[in-house]
């Protein structure tokens, strides 16, 4: 469950030292820094185990649906 958490963070540049996604034909960000902070926030939560991984699953998958 680590590694795909893991794997999950990173794919939403979340990790330390990771670069921002960014939109190839405009050059910028791919997503607003709101978005980029609810992730986190789900994130977090997550970690802290106030939700559980399909709680976050579902939050992440309705703030893709919204960006």
């Amino acid at each position: 469950m680590r590694g795909r958490l893991d794997a999950l963070v990173r794919a939403l540049g979340l990790s330390d030292g990771a670069e921002s996604a960014t939109d190839e034909s405009a050059g910028e960000p791919a997503d607003s820094g709101e978005a980029t902070d609810a992730r986190r926030l789900i994130l977090e939560r997550l970690a802290r185990r106030e939700i559980a991984a399909d709680e976050a699953a579902a939050a992440l998958r309705e703030l893709g649906a919204n960006s």
